[in-house]
């Protein structure tokens, strides 16, 4: 799978995500939407799933492409995320203090910014979310990105993938359950809410949607010519998962079906991106989707960071022409910012990064050399 264009559905889907991650914060600002309009921008929260498939498909196709071990697989993410994410722990921290908040009904200290900075407040539910609104899923990407090295040392196929994914429910099952019954006692009540929401955004619960996006990766590697032969039954087993799920959950009422949101979402997204890199569409894969899709890094903070500085429920708009006129405000300002920051920030702290992999490398290659002359 060589040369740039073919990584562009890529970014591509990254594109696609941004935009359901902010549809669906759109929607929760705006008052009075209702049925099907509803539970479509509700689903738009799935947009960070799609994130994660599109993660461990580029994990593993730049794994595999890369010899220079662990370590610089792990420096590299370091410079891909940390910049940008600690300066939004700064810009929120400033922002919006040390007082309660929808996540931290306590407020939140020094323990929240120090395990924030680190990228280990995803283990708690009450660090999980609270400094950087939407930074639980840094958290769980950053988790993913510890235990990636090992899971690719013995994953080496779409099989071996799909039922680590399969196994990986197991333990993801038990710790929502376990959450969700906490909630139920935990006291003061107003942190029966942050359990419930810490019960589906944990490691252990997300790590099955990194899984299927590694077994969409090994479908495409090894797989691509039986796609291209059975395009209807690749959607049949992408779709189905969801419309069970979504049909359980809003047309029966099963609560509990919510447990299978971001796997099955997941299914669905694997299967939109193995098609999108078989049958290279240009409609769909665009410069356009693309670019919002290299971005869209920055685009994730910078979206919660505007949110409040887009007019909402303006009086003399019904509460769908409101959703529209914020969805577009909010994605056109999110863009415009994070352009620039794409260029101010992520690029300069990424290639500073690969620098200096290069010459730590460069170092090691003449130590070994001086070491067997």
């Amino acid at each position: 799978m060589g040369g740039q264009v073919r990584y562009g559905y890529i970014d591509a889907l990254r594109g696609y995500a941004i935009l359901l991650v902010i549809f669906v914060h759109s929607s929760q600002m705006i008052g009075g939407l209702q049925g099907y309009v509803y539970q479509i921008g509700d689903q738009g929260a799935r947009g960070v799933q799609l994130f994660f498939v599109a993660s461990a498909i580029t994990l593993c196709m730049s794994y595999h492409r890369r010899t220079d071990g662990v370590g610089a697989f792990y420096i590299r993410r370091l410079f891909r995320i940390a910049p940008m994410f600690w300066l939004a722990i700064i810009y929120f921290t400033l922002k919006d203090g040390v007082g309660p908040r929808g996540l931290e009904p306590d407020g939140i200290g020094a323990t929240h910014i120090i395990l924030t900075t680190l990228f280990a407040h995803g283990f708690l539910p009450s660090t999980f979310s609270s400094v950087v609104p939407g930074g639980w899923s840094i958290a769980v990407e950053m988790m993913f990105y510890a235990v990636f090295p090992i899971l690719v040392s013995y994953i080496k196929s779409w099989r071996a993938a799909a039922v680590a994914a399969l196994i990986a429910l197991a333990p993801a099952a038990i710790a929502y359950a376990s959450i969700q019954a906490a909630a139920k006692h935990v006291t003061p009540q107003s942190w029966n809410v942050v359990y419930q929401v810490f019960s589906t955004l944990n490691f252990v619960h997300q790590l099955p949607v990194f899984l299927i996006g590694m077994t969409a990766y090994f479908i495409i590697r090894d797989e691509g010519h039986e796609v291209v032969r059975r395009p209807f039954q690749v959607a049949f087993i992408s779709l189905m998962p969801v419309i069970i799920v979504l049909e359980a959950y809003y047309r029966f009422g099963i609560g509990w079906a919510e447990f299978g949101f971001h796997a099955s979402f997941a299914v669905a997204f694997a299967g939109i991106a193995i098609t999108l890199e078989r049958f290279r569409s240009t409609t769909f894969v665009n410069q356009y989707i693309v670019w919002i899709g290299k971005i869209s890094f920055s685009g994730y903070l910078w979206h919660l960071a505007l949110i409040h500085a887009v007019p909402v429920n303006i009086s003399w708009l019904s509460p769908m022409a409101n959703f529209v006129w914020f969805y577009l405000a909010l994605t056109g300002l999110t863009l415009a910012a994070s352009s620039v920051t794409y260029f101010v920030v992520e690029k300069p702290f990424i290639a500073f990064g690969n620098a200096w992999l290069r010459r730590s490398l460069a170092r090691q290659d003449v130590r070994k050399s001086a070491a067997t002359a």
